[in-house]
């Protein structure tokens, strides 16, 4: 229930049930923020978070049943940010993740490398497989902070600041028009392995297909 809460909510979810395979699919995954349950059979939770932080710098927030003031400072000690406890509400934990979120720092991403694309923000160009991609300006500051928001929704106030510099009006259809032509341009390009997908009431997000 709570993976199915959060991907409709737009995020880019992976789910492993194994302590062993958790370490695999965090080095390889790589998440803004690891939900992580101490029960995983195989390996603790406890032990997952101190090996994680051996090449993990995101967040890590630990769920579990119950917690005791020395539980706590021993999960500090091993790189947790931060834990809720079970029964766990899921609009609590998604407003939780999306005020860590915001106070993320911005990071270097690789998703100009693994999807073949190169955006240049000084030269307004973007590139797939060394091929322009063309783009009007409004075209490019859209697709320009979706991808700077890679697998995160970017609301539709926030494209229409990117577009014209304005409040948002829900009459206005610029930036849904803008989206269709991205769209249209993302097709005759032939990228397949990227999409623009659109969260009803919420905005718009750049994902893997």
């Amino acid at each position: 229930m709570l993976q199915l809460h959060l991907s409709r909510k737009g995020y880019h979810i992976q789910v492993v049930y194994n302590g062993t395979q958790a370490l695999e699919a965090i080095q390889s995954f790589q998440p803004d923020i690891l939900l992580l349950d101490l029960m995983l059979p195989g390996l603790s939770g406890a032990e997952i978070c101190r090996r994680a932080r051996t090449f993990f710098d995101g967040l890590i927030i630990v769920i579990t049943a119950s917690i005791d003031e020395f539980s706590e400072i021993n999960l500090l000690k091993y790189g947790a940010d931060d834990y809720i406890t079970k029964p766990i509400k899921a609009n609590i934990l998604l407003a939780r993740l999306e005020a860590r979120l915001r106070r993320m720092p911005a990071k270097e991403t690789n998703h100009a490398s693994k999807h073949k694309l190169q955006l240049n923000n000084t030269s307004r160009r973007l590139l797939y497989n060394n091929r322009e991609v063309k783009l009007t300006t409004s075209e490019f500051e859209v697709f320009s902070i979706l991808y700077a928001n890679f697998g995160h929704i970017v609301s539709r106030e926030e494209c229409c600041k990117a577009v014209r510099g304005i409040e948002y009006d829900r009459r206005d259809r610029t930036v849904d028009m803008r989206i269709s032509c991205l769209r249209k341009n993302l097709q005759q390009h032939d990228i397949k392995d990227i999409v623009i997908k659109t969260i009803r009431n919420k905005g718009y997000v750049l994902i893997d297909t």
